[in-house]
């Protein structure tokens, strides 16, 4: 009995060394060794399983945040990222890209903002104002000066949800997506 607990213990030690040195998943690398968690490695995102990454393999794009996102000059056009007419330039359409509609509307909710091109609205700071979305995941692209910001990060549902934000300025903890 003795020995049969002893190969036990042996067997447990053995396998959580095994364990501990590949704790990290396909397409992770170790965050840090202090926090001891893993991480996306660069150019992928969290895939749906939820315990690894995958790459980003579209053609024109780029790991943002958590998504798959158009490169710079590129948007999301019917699943692809093709080509973005230059503002104020004439795109392909013969059209002229014209600034969203709504952007800092008044708002108390989303609600508010329905019937413009900025759709969210951002009332955790006053004035709260409707803002474009879906820039960090390629779905919009900011006009004129304004910077897309991803807020995936941040702890805040609905700032986390929004896909990144088209802001004047991005300051911590969001980050400016080219």
């Amino acid at each position: 009995m003795l020995r049969r607990a002893a190969l036990l213990t042996l067997s447990l030690t053995a396998t959580s060394c095994i364990l501990e040195d590949n704790r990290c998943g396909p397409g992770q690398v170790e965050q840090d060794e202090e926090l001891e968690g893993c991480t996306c490695a660069p150019g992928h995102v969290p895939a749906a399983n939820g315990r690894s990454c995958e790459p980003c393999t579209g053609a024109n794009q780029e790991a943002k945040g958590n998504t798959c996102a158009c490169i710079a000059g590129y948007s999301k056009q019917g699943g692809e990222c093709l080509p973005t007419p230059d503002a104020g330039t004439t795109g392909d359409s013969g059209t002229t890209p014209t600034a969203p509609t709504g952007v800092g509307a008044a708002c108390t909710n989303d609600s508010d903002c329905a019937s413009y091109d900025a759709k969210f609205c951002q009332n955790l700071q006053q004035p709260a104002v409707c803002l474009v979305k879906g820039c960090a995941t390629g779905a919009t692209t900011c006009f004129g000066d304004q910077v897309c910001c991803d807020f995936s990060s941040v702890p805040v549902p609905s700032l986390q949800q929004a896909g990144g934000l088209c802001v004047p300025t991005c300051s911590a903890p969001g980050v400016v997506v080219p």
